[in-house]
């Protein structure tokens, strides 16, 4: 009698159990599909009402747009972590009017270029902007400005490529350096769901807090942050950087750049004319960008300083052009 009422206990935790798990099952479902934005794909039309021009590189189509005279003098604008291009609309024609031929693209990952599943870090990054300018036939050198995850773009690329590099200009450049990320972003399938759940929806609303007057000067910049999200792989290629960009490396490349430019290293022929700009109050509206402010992110500001020749904006893009000429 007892062994059949054990069988009957055991049974009915059993039940209860698998009840709780498809219960649970549910809720975690219903609430990734409510929060799920990424229902559309990338397609050839999607990419014809966008603007701008495409061209397919190894790892995937990137979306820029080139503009200005056939000038032997480019200005390369690199965006950050996770607006794409759009972020430089204030700043991309006035440095064509001021003589500059000027590119800007969509990172992998953002806007309307591809969202490939690869590894996201400064390997990927270095061989899009490369493959780019070949694509382009853009040889060299340039002038490239970074801002926010830009600057180690920026700072990758003229470590490896310094005869490819004029000038570099960093705008609240932001390290994710020593960062680890919480193992609920780490961990497979929990990491997605949380992307997806927690902090994706966050993400627009978040970048109000990078400026001084969001709604009055930028209008319909959040609006275009959401349309992007709507494509599958978004989600994917941020987490990816968080954790491919915080490699323990990419300091180095900025000291590296740095004793080459007082060196004149082999490569490298002469310095590399360097300078970092921050917005007023630790935020962007100052520059008319979206950036990471220095002192929230190890960033590449404190470093340059130790190596740089001690004048400011020498020969770099000018921070009256990167304002968008209107003292922004």
């Amino acid at each position: 009698m007892r062994g059949e009422s054990g069988a009957s206990l055991v049974k009915i935790v059993g039940w209860i159990f698998v009840c709780a798990v498809v219960a649970a099952g549910g809720y975690f479902s219903a609430n990734y599909v409510r929060h799920d934005a990424e229902k559309l794909t990338l397609t050839e039309d999607v990419r014809r009402r966008a603007g701008g021009d495409f061209v397919r590189l190894a790892d995937g189509v990137t979306h820029f747009e080139l503009a200005g005279a056939e000038n032997p003098r480019t200005v390369v604008l690199v965006h950050g972590f996770s607006v794409p291009y759009y972020l430089w609309d204030q700043n991309f024609e006035p440095l064509a009017k001021a003589g500059f031929r000027v590119v800007r693209y969509d990172l992998y990952g953002r806007g309307f270029s591809d969202r490939p599943d690869v590894r996201y870090d400064a390997e990927l990054f270095d061989r899009q902007l490369t493959a780019l300018l070949d694509a382009l036939k853009i040889p060299g050198p340039v002038d490239i400005v970074g801002a926010s995850l830009g600057g180690p773009i920026v700072i990758t690329f003229a470590d490896r490529h310094p005869e490819r590099v004029r000038t570099i200009s960093l705008l609240d450049p932001g390290y994710l350096t020593g960062l680890t990320l919480p193992w609920k972003l780490r961990a497979p399938v929990v990491g997605e769901y949380v992307m997806c759940t927690q902090i994706a929806p966050g993400l627009p609303e978040g970048q109000k807090e990078d400026f001084l007057h969001p709604e009055e000067r930028y209008p319909d910049y959040f609006a275009k942050y959401g349309e992007q999200m709507q494509y599958k792989g978004f989600r994917r290629a941020i987490l990816g950087d968080a954790a491919g960009l915080s490699s323990a490396g990419q300091p180095r490349g900025v000291r590296s750049t740095g004793a080459k430019r007082e060196t004149g290293a082999a490569g490298v022929g002469e310095a590399r004319p360097a300078s970092a700009v921050r917005g007023e109050q630790g935020r962007a509206g100052s520059v008319a960008g979206g950036g990471i402010p220095c002192d929230r992110r190890r960033s590449a500001c404190a470093v340059l300083r130790e190596s740089r020749d001690g004048e400011s904006n020498a020969g770099g893009v000018s921070e009256e052009a990167l304002r968008g000429g209107d003292g922004a």
